[in-house]
């Protein structure tokens, strides 16, 4: 099912344009950010728009509330998306543009002390990123969740560790530390993946991202990291301001790393030193235990913090929010929630009705208690349509084909890390319900004609981000034929508006996003049995930038890099600076999207990727599925299959 709130009737100039444009090198040193100064000229300017980027519509005068593409370009702000991929080894560099490696974040000279929470560690891989004069020197705290001691995951964290410990080694000397996290529940996992940096100039980093800490999860899978501006000490404890955007993600980044008790306590009370104020996201953490889901927002975790925070997200909002934090715009339609996410649990009906497509929709009138499959029917194939609100958000659930796996740069390996079950009786049972919700990961490459809006240049890399997003429904005042032909087509593309954005560690399932309510009214809980972390980020978070009530704060989706393309001061969004607040008539947040937009439907003949079924097509490297030894000997020897080999 394709998404209905965008036209197919737009032109997309093809990939391979932006190719054969100048490139400008990076300034030395970031220049001053003043209002009504506008950024020099650049191959990021409409003259020299790249394909992957979406283009500003052409500017015309309107009445109040005033219309996004009226406001003078000298005026506006454009931030970078908070949002990064992470690089794509066997893709090339002009699929990469603007994103992240491993060396990037963990590369600095300066840092003294790193925190690694996460599912795996591979320690020597992940010491080899490190700066080689500091690396050790650095205090190293690995918080992981293999809480048994006979686990051969454990065992073999701890020899890895003992073997870099070692002074007497010439790989030695490492300061490393492993803790255990707690675990009350035998059923949940330590998924989340989240570091904390320390530097010698006493400032912090909090990083939020969706990869383990392996190789193979930086190396060639599609991945996301949010980044926090670099924090700087608090000069008096006594004048932190509390309240805001940063101090709320401070308090809710305190309740979860508390959740830890004794085991971080070194941590707490390092960060409470730190001004968080520079932050413009939300944080989202899931710890084990039974949570209210009434209470005071610091101390709500999985889908009840993410209700909370949603109830505030207006609807609409991508298309502009004013100094108020009010959407300016009225929408038609409901928009499109798009789940993605690299394991879906067999959840059951109930689940996807009561707490996910409930929780997802809260920002639509009505506070989301629309039916997930009742959404998903069309007009006319329910007598009791008639009674549905035709606000209704879509719902999506983005997950790679079997043919999506078999293509990728990794083959079928690409599938080693994605799940879906498939073979018993309730697990068929939901993959015949999801159906009609599924989406396509990889969709065709583009040409000169397509409806795809935003081209992402990952559907040959698989899955293993996770992200949740709320697509915008269209603006009541434009015409779904509003377009222009010639010279001025890279002005008619639609941006794509999006009310809110997050990424997070947590896939589908009951035990990261947590079970159904149990009581009612102040005592109703929710039992999460796994540890994870997310960042959510919507339009409002940048409302104090703006200059007055005339201003607008908007935020759409980007592919292939991470910059909208138009007019105005550019800058990084760890770059804003307190001093910015109050001086811009419009700012501009771009997404960072890792699929294609509009969304594709699954075809009639398209099967969601089940690892634990058999797959006979051969990929690029002449192995099947599940793989068999003397195809993985062929492949090594690079002596792949011919059409005419008898496979038996």
């Amino acid at each position: 099912m394709s998404s209905p709130e965008h036209s197919s009737k737009r032109v997309k100039l093809s990939s391979s344009s932006s190719l054969n444009r100048d490139i400008s090198p990076p300034p030395l040193r970031r220049q001053k950010v003043t209002p009504g100064s506008a950024a020099t000229p650049s191959s990021n300017s409409p003259a020299g728009t790249p394909s992957n980027c979406v283009a500003d519509v052409e500017p015309t005068k309107s009445n109040k509330p005033q219309n996004p593409e009226a406001i003078a370009t000298n005026s506006t702000l454009i931030i970078s998306s908070p949002f990064k991929l992470t690089q794509i080894r066997n893709l090339p560099t002009n699929k990469n543009i603007d994103a992240i490696t491993i060396s990037d974040i963990l590369g600095s000279p300066l840092i003294r002390e790193i925190w690694s929470f996460n599912f795996m560690h591979d320690l020597e891989w992940m010491v080899s990123h490190l700066d080689s004069d500091v690396a050790k020197d650095i205090n190293i705290k690995i918080i992981h969740g293999n809480w048994r001691k006979d686990d051969m995951s454990r065992k073999a964290l701890e020899s890895e560790r003992d073997k870099l410990i070692d002074p007497e080694s010439s790989d030695g000397g490492y300061r490393i530390e492993l803790i255990i996290a707690y675990m009350p529940d035998p059923f949940g996992t330590h998924h989340t993946k989240m570091l904390v940096l320390f530097y010698h100039d006493d400032t912090a980093e909090v990083v939020v991202h969706t990869a383990n800490m392996i190789p193979w999860d930086w190396s060639n899978m599609t991945q996301a990291v949010w980044r926090s501006p670099k924090l700087p000490l608090l000069v008096d404890d006594s004048l932190e301001r509390k309240d805001g955007v940063g101090y709320t993600f401070k308090e809710a980044f305190l309740a979860y790393v508390g959740a830890y008790g004794w085991r971080t306590k070194s941590l707490m009370e390092q960060v409470v030193k730190y001004d968080f104020g520079a932050v413009k996201a939300i944080f989202v953490g899931h710890v084990p235990g039974d949570h209210v889901i009434n209470g005071p927002e610091n101390k709500l975790f999985g889908w009840g913090k993410l209700k909370r925070v949603l109830a505030r997200v207006g609807r609409g909002g991508g298309h502009g929010v004013n100094k108020a934090g009010r959407v300016l715009y009225t929408v038609k339609g409901g928009g499109e929630i798009a789940m993605q996410c690299s394991s879906v649990a067999t959840l059951g009906e109930t689940y996807f009705d009561s707490v996910l497509y409930p929780t997802f929709s809260t920002c639509r009138p009505g506070g989301g208690q629309l039916n997930a499959f009742e959404a998903l029917r069309p007009p006319n194939s329910s007598s009791s349509s008639s009674s549905r609100p035709s606000n209704r958000p879509e719902f999506a659930l983005v997950f790679p084909t079997v043919e999506n796996v078999r293509t990728s740069v990794l083959g079928w390996d690409g599938g080693g890390s994605i799940f879906m079950k498939s073979q018993k009786p309730v697990d068929k049972a939901q993959l015949k319900y999801i159906k009609p919700m599924l989406k396509v990961w990889g969709q065709p490459p583009i040409g000169v004609s397509t409806n795809i809006l935003v081209e992402a240049e990952r559907g040959k890399a698989t899955p293993h981000i996770k992200t949740y997003n709320f697509f915008s429904p269209p603006r009541t005042d434009v015409r779904e034929s509003d377009t222009t032909d010639d010279e001025n087509e890279i002005q008619s593309l639609d941006i794509v508006a999006m009310d809110w954005a997050m990424i997070t560690s947590a896939n589908l399932s009951k035990q990261a996003w947590g079970n159904p309510v149990k009581g009612s009214g102040h005592t109703a809980t929710s039992k999460i049995q796994s540890y994870e972390a997310g960042v959510l980020i919507h339009p409002g978070l940048w409302k104090d930038l703006l200059k007055d009530e005339a201003g607008v704060v908007t935020m759409s989706a980007v592919g292939g890099k991470d910059c909208i393309v138009g007019e105005g001061e550019k800058v990084s969004n760890c770059e804003i600076l307190e001093e910015m607040d109050g001086k811009w008539e419009m700012v501009k947040v771009g997404v960072r999207l890792a699929y294609d937009y509009p969304l594709k439907a699954y075809d009639e003949d398209d099967e969601p990727w089940c690892q634990d079924m058999s797959y006979e097509g051969r990929d690029w490297k002449g192995i099947t599925w599940p793989p068999r030894w003397e195809d993985r000997l062929r492949a090594v020897m690079g002596m792949f299959p011919g059409e005419g080999d008898d496979d038996e």
